[in-house]
């Protein structure tokens, strides 16, 4: 198992409580979500329309070419044309048929009465704006009245010709004196239905224009007006839920996740799996630390002699680094896996915990994830060297200058030369903090790493 979780495991004893209170909510929320999902799903109302009905129209118009002319044949119909040659085609014939459509059944009585409407409107000076009807005549043509099932229709045809029409128009005018505003010709339809329709009385009534522009020989019939919107009649009624499947899988899936999670705590505390042993708190410390002090740690064979004198043991590699700051040397890494810093006469040493020792005392394999600490064998290949070009002495104490020189022996004073080399050639921090502390921003890196491992944990 790697540090994370050492971590893990840390968090759930330190939380124990919560983790516990987390899980029953999530038994909780899964437990009802099965029972509204499978055994109770519950209702709810809803609005559903029981009747309805809606009043239609439609205006049709068409003329008939009745005089001679190079365009259009002699008795040829023209259907809702957008203007009609006045000179060729002088009658149109035009056609309302109102109507309704509803859910079942309707009886309802259908009035329509047609009248010839010339009015007068002007422009509304008040703070409104709009318009207003000055004058208007209306001479009523016909009224036609029937009773209608749903979907039927009662057409109501009336012919006229546009160019009379116009001349009655300007005639009216004329008598006037002329008038003010602008003067319109209309055929309007005046539409009303009153009945019941599925057992519920219905009335409703509206009017349709349409009206005729002449000008320049040729006249347009323009419809105006739309039948209003119709009713529906709705109900509540109660019915059953039908719940999604994410409830009805989640929520089954929830409850074992959350009994299965409480089980594993609760076996858990018992057997204390969730505290770390004194051997696993080492070595979470150690690996953090080797992490966050990677870049002061240079990994090299050093001479067996430099052991032989005062070897002072630290606690953890974060006191050995910030000796090492004080120093102005090197952390070295021997291939054995120990950490040497020199400092005067006193070599200080830190050994981080054996892989083994942890696993075994702490019953899990911490092999996986371990920092490399084996450095290959360097027989017959090239050494470490020197900032100034040279080797670093073997145990032998050949430092390798002089193929030669095979007679040179190990010496004690060697590591002398080995801590000019390693203080020559490792950056130390500033010289203005020689209180034996790592800088602010070691430090604050030290932090983060702890909070990237909480912060691992909770995504987990």
């Amino acid at each position: 198992m790697n540090r994370r979780w050492l971590g893990l495991r840390r968090v759930v004893g330190n939380w124990v409580g919560v983790v516990a209170v987390v899980l029953l909510l999530l038994v909780a929320a899964g437990g009802w979500a099965t029972y509204t999902g499978h055994v109770e799903p519950g209702t709810h109302t809803e609005s559903r329309a029981v009747a309805a009905w809606s009043p239609t129209d439609t205006v049709t118009h068409s003329a008939r070419v009745t005089e001679p002319n190079p365009v259009f044949p002699t008795n040829t119909t023209l259907q809702n044309r957008s203007a009609y040659l006045s000179g060729a085609a002088p009658t149109f014939r035009a056609e309302f048929a109102p109507g309704y459509t509803a859910t079942e059944s309707g009886n309802v009585t259908t009035t329509v009465a047609v009248a010839v409407v010339r009015r007068a409107v002007v422009s509304d000076d008040g703070p409104g704006g709009g318009s207003r009807t000055l004058w208007q005549t209306e001479r009523r043509l016909q009224t036609e009245r029937a009773r209608l099932a749903p979907g039927e229709q009662l057409s109501v045809e009336t012919t006229l010709n546009a160019t009379r029409l116009d001349a009655g128009t300007q005639s009216l005018v004329a008598d006037l004196g002329g008038t003010p505003g602008e003067v319109y010709t209309e055929l309007r339809a005046g539409v009303r239905l009153s009945g019941t329709v599925d057992g519920r009385p219905v009335e409703t009534s509206w009017t349709r224009r349409l009206r005729v522009s002449v000008a320049s020989g040729v006249y347009r019939l323009q419809p105006i007006g739309t039948p209003p919107a119709g009713r529906e009649w709705t109900r509540s009624e109660t019915v059953p839920n039908d719940p999604s499947p994410a409830r009805q899988l989640g929520g089954p899936a929830a409850v074992v996740v959350g009994l299965a999670g409480l089980t594993l705590l609760v076996v858990g505390r018992r057997a204390d799996a969730f505290e770390l042993a004194p051997v696993e708190q080492e070595w979470r410390a150690y690996r953090a630390d080797a992490a966050e002090f990677d870049d002061w740690v240079i990994e090299c064979a050093v001479p067996s002699a430099l052991t032989d004198g005062v070897v002072a043991e630290t606690e953890s590699l974060s006191d050995l680094v910030d000796l090492a700051v004080d120093a102005g040397e090197a952390v070295l890494r021997e291939p054995s896996g120990d950490y040497l810093v020199q400092y005067g006469d006193v070599v200080y040493r830190y050994r981080p915990p054996d892989p083994e020792t942890v696993r075994e005392q702490g019953g899990f394999d911490l092999r996986e994830g371990l920092p490399s600490v084996d450095i290959p064998d360097t027989t017959g290949t090239e050494r470490p060297s020197r900032a100034d070009g040279g080797d670093i002495p073997d145990d032998s104490g050949v430092t390798g200058d002089d193929p030669a020189d095979d007679t040179h022996t190990s010496d004690p004073d060697d590591w002398d030369n080995l801590g000019g080399f390693v203080g020559s050639s490792v950056d130390t921090p500033d010289a203005s903090n020689t209180d034996g502390t790592l800088d602010s921003s070691r430090q604050s890196t030290a932090d983060t790493d702890t909070d990237d491992e909480a912060n691992d944990l909770e995504s987990t």
